[in-house]
């Protein structure tokens, strides 16, 4: 019985030790239990709200989702805890005392808004928190207290007295007023330690900054809780920015927080400050002293990459005194929040990539504006000195003195325009580099102030044109430079101008009253590259005297500019199809207009005068030009040698591809005329026409192309020819020609041909020599002109002849007949044969042989129409050959073929033809006269 009576006993203990399990695990338990703890802490003013309690065998009892707030009706959250341990005083629970003894966490998450108000506030989390907080009468004594907060080691000890209900009955306004007070501060106070930790999250370290906090007294009298503070942090690093110390102590007390040191030490220097600021209000006084790296300090702190862009290579001076201003203090669209004066003392320093060897400056700060007085840039080019002033509604005025290299600055511009103007200058050792400048504006930007100044430079260098001296005055508003009174020295000489004008919004540049005596497109250059490549076409070699007005628009049409020039006693060159023409004294006037350049050059040209007047596109997609071409004297090269034309009037126009042309001129005494068109549509360039010539004097034309003959006479022509330009051997026409009253000596080839024919004649027949008319029509093909019908009758005979010219090659290829007339003829009909020839050589240098009374013959074949003509390498190798020694030969020399050309080796022939017959060839036993049809057959 006494076994059955322990065994039921251990089972009923087991059974309630489970009911009881059970029960502290039901919701029952919990709801009862919470509603319970919140009554309690109630009754301590603390208002909170609990998601359930749970109790563990070791840990005890234990809140989860613990919600602590403001005020009684649960509107205002001051922060929640996932879990804390509770410390209860079972005893005084059993008795309905207050039995909540003390609060623990281990390893618990802490979240608070930033603003309690808010519901949308920033939510503060601080990780691994550890607390122990014992509740002892009035007073809340907190052991320790330690977290992470964004990476900041807090540890928070102190004693606090609890809330108490207020001695009198209090009003609805009265509890309002008294909750919204201790809100504040309760705010105030945490937004310090979280603006410390936000400052400190972004440096990285081996061990985390610690903020150690002491608490002292009564929350219902926040003015009266005094607390001290001690930050201490080594080797914080921040991108390139290593701080190696970093220490701040400070106390709070009567609702005033005293930083009575700020201590940090980095690679440059330390920098000292203390502050002071007035729970409440809204500035903290504040005095720093500083030769520390400044700016990486507080790029690093606050996170500003504009303060990265200031490296320091020597220690700096920095002194600040002033106010900084918090919270409602602060403006709407205040300059800085922050009142005071500061100056600045630096040595080497960088910034946005520009080295600096100094910087002083004394700086005003206001919530309105800010001045800088004193202010010294140094550079190893020179200094800067600046003063500037700039308040709200009253616009900013400055004064500077610039006496560096300009692309320093380049940096600092915020408009690309002027950067890229900037980056045009090119100093040397040389160079001098003077503009003092001083300005206002409306805005915070010097670069849309109304400025004006006057500037020196020396031995610079401008979009590679290089000038020696410039002065003037500067006017500038906006984007609108104004230039006056210019004086410009360049080697070359001297210029000067009443006003250049750059609107950088309309991409204009404007001139009046340039003149002087330099090269006007290296100055125009400077403003309209494209243009001045224009210009430069017309090379002149001594600098003219230029005039220069207008508008130039360098990325739009409307361009309205006039350039005068004038070199007397000097000389340019005047383009045209990619040959130059040398003018002397040229005097010209070029108006460049939306897109079209009219012109008229004027000058001396072959001793004599000549005019150009015309115009053309200066569009790269339209090549569409005519102009009307005078000139007393015109040489050009016909057929290798210079052509003297005279009295030249020639009409050229060139639209869409085609150019089309007339020219009329004097030529060997006569009259010359040219038309046609050449198309550039298809590469190469083709052309088409038809020339002629009147009364040519052969005398004149026997000067220039066959120099050893002298005759009279003169004739008369026609050709319609086409080609391709740059191919002689494309060249094709036909033409007829006539000579009147010439002397056969000196008609060209077959001026050689007359003695032979006087030989045989009987010297009673007088003025055998004398043409009245000669006339013949040819053809050109493959760089040949042939004809088979040459007629030229004398007074004893009539000669007739055929043959070719190549043209290319210089040789000629002719047989000729004299026949007699009257009685002579009848006498030597029989022998007849006699009188035919074969002429063979050059045309300024035939030789003729009869054909059947010599053994010479030709040695080399005619080049045919479809062969190349022979190089000049060919030619080379030839007459290296013909200077080795000869075996002289056994025939007279004067009977030796006088070719000038000689081939070695035969050149590729394009087409294959059959063999021709060795009668056939030039200088062979037969004479092709006596071929059936021929007009020289005998008897026919």
């Amino acid at each position: 019985m006494a076994g059955l009576l322990r065994r039921l006993m251990v089972m009923a203990l087991i059974a309630g030790i489970l009911g009881i399990g059970f029960y502290v695990r039901s919701e029952s338990f919990s709801r009862k239990w919470c509603a319970l703890v919140v009554e309690q802490c109630e009754k301590r003013n603390l208002f909170l709200a609990l998601d359930n309690l749970t109790l563990d065998p070791i840990e005890g009892v234990v809140a989860h989702g613990l919600r602590v707030y403001h005020d009684q009706q649960r509107r205002v959250l001051l922060g929640e805890v996932d879990r804390l341990n509770l410390d209860l005083d079972y005893g005084k629970m059993i008795r309905h005392e207050l039995f909540l003894e003390g609060i623990d966490l281990h390893n618990a998450d802490v979240r608070f808004p930033v603003d309690s108000e808010d519901p949308q506030s920033e939510i503060i989390s601080i990780s691994d928190m550890n607390a122990g907080m014992v509740l002892v009468g009035d007073r809340i004594e907190m052991r320790t207290a330690e977290g992470t907060l964004f990476g900041l080691r807090i540890h928070i000890t102190g004693s606090i007295l609890k809330p108490r209900p207020p001695k009198v009955e209090e009003t609805e306004e009265q509890k309002e007023d008294r909750r919204r007070k201790r809100l504040e501060a309760i705010r105030s106070r945490r937004d310090l330690i979280v603006k410390i930790a936000k400052g400190l999250r972004h440096f990285e370290s081996a061990q985390a900054p610690r903020l150690e906090i002491e608490i002292n007294g009564d929350l219902e009298a926040l003015e009266e809780m005094t607390a001290t503070m001690r930050l201490s942090a080594n080797g914080m690093r921040h991108r390139d920015y290593v701080c190696e110390e970093l220490s701040a102590t400070a106390t709070y007390a009567s609702e005033t927080l005293d930083i009575s040191r700020l201590h940090v030490r980095d690679h440059l220097g330390e920098m000292e400050a203390s502050a002071t600021w007035r729970l409440g209000t809204e500035h903290v006084d504040l005095h720093l002293q500083s030769s520390a790296d400044l700016p990486g300090f507080a790029s690093a702190l606050l996170q500003n990459d504009m303060l990265r862009e200031v490296v320091f290579y020597e220690t700096p001076d920095v002194v600040a005194e002033g106010r900084l201003l918090l919270g409602s203090a602060i403006p709407q669209n205040a300059f800085l929040p922050f009142e005071g004066v500061a100056s600045v003392r630096a040595g080497r320093l960088a910034t946005r990539g520009e080295l600096l060897e100094g910087l002083s400056m004394n700086v005003g700060l206001s919530t309105e504006g800010c001045y800088i007085r004193d202010g010294i840039l140094s550079h190893k080019s020179g200094s800067t000195t600046f003063q500037a002033m700039w308040r709200h509604g009253e616009g900013v005025r400055y004064r500077a003195v610039v006496q560096m290299d300009p692309r320093v600055l380049i940096p600092f511009a915020r408009d690309h325009q002027s950067r890229e103007t900037l980056q045009r200058f090119e100093l040397n050792e040389q160079s001098r580099f003077y503009l003092e400048i001083e300005g206002e504006g409306d805005e915070l930007n010097l670069q849309t102030c109304r400025s004006t100044g006057h500037y020196d430079l020396r031995n610079f260098v401008y979009r590679g044109v290089e000038v020696e001296h410039l002065t003037g005055e500067l006017e500038a508003a906006g984007r609108v430079h104004t230039f006056r009174n210019l004086k410009l020295q360049r080697e070359e000489g001297e210029a000067s101008a009443d006003l250049v004008r750059h609107d950088m919004d309309q991409k204009k540049v404007s001139f009046e009253g340039i003149k002087g005596s330099v090269h006007v497109a290296e100055v125009v250059s400077c403003f309209a590259p494209k243009i001045a490549t224009i210009i430069d076409r017309y090379r002149i070699a001594k600098p003219p005297q230029v005039t220069m007005e207008g508008d130039i628009f360098y990325r739009s049409p409307g361009t309205d500019l006039t350039v005068e020039f004038r070199s007397p006693g000097g000389s340019g060159v005047y383009p045209f199809q990619d040959k130059g023409y040398v003018i002397n004294d040229p005097v010209g006037v070029l108006k460049f207009n939306d897109g079209l350049l009219n012109f008229n050059v004027t000058g001396n040209y072959n001793n004599g005068p000549m005019s150009c007047i015309g115009k053309t596109t200066l569009r790269v997609d339209d090549k569409a030009f005519n102009f009307d071409f005078k000139a007393a004297s015109f040489p050009y090269e016909v057929f290798g040698k210079p052509a003297p034309f005279k009295n030249v009037k020639a009409t050229v126009a060139s639209k869409d591809g085609r150019l089309d042309y007339n020219v009329n001129s004097s030529l060997f005494g006569g009259i010359f005329t040219a038309k046609g068109e050449a198309s550039d549509r298809k590469k190469p360039m083709t052309y088409n026409g038809e020339v002629a010539i009147s009364a040519i004097l052969f005398k004149e034309f026997a000067r220039v192309y066959s120099p050893t003959n002298d005759t009279a006479g003169d004739f008369t022509g026609h050709m319609k020819f086409s080609g391709t330009l740059g191919d002689w051997k494309s060249l094709r026409g036909e033409g007829a020609l006539t000579i009147l009253n010439s002397n056969l000596y000196a008609v060209p080839i077959l001026g050689p041909l007359t003695p032979l024919i006087a030989a045989v004649l009987p010297k009673q027949m007088k003025n055998y020599n004398e043409a009245k008319e000669a006339d013949c029509t040819f053809t050109v093909a493959n760089g040949f002109a042939t004809t088979d019908n040459i007629e030229a009758v004398t007074g004893v005979f009539k000669l007739v002849s055929k043959g070719s010219v190549d043209f290319l090659e210089n040789r000629i290829q002719f047989e000729a007949q004299a026949r007699l007339r009257g009685l002579p003829g009848i006498v030597f009909f029989p022998v007849s044969e006699i009188l035919e020839y074969v002429g063979e050589g050059s045309v300024g240098d035939p030789m003729w042989r009869p054909r059947y009374f010599s053994n010479t013959q030709e040695k080399e074949e005619f080049r045919q129409p479809n062969e190349a003509p022979m190089t000049l390498a060919d030619q080379t190798e030839t007459t290296a050959k013909e200077e080795e020694p000869q075996i002289k030969s056994a025939q007279p020399a004067s009977r030796q073929p006088a070719t000038t050309m000689r081939r070695t080796s035969k050149p590729k022939v394009t087409e294959k033809k059959a063999p021709q017959p060795a009668s056939s060839r030039p200088g062979s036993g037969s004479s092709r006269f006596n071929k059936p049809g021929s007009p020289f057959r005998i008897g026919k």
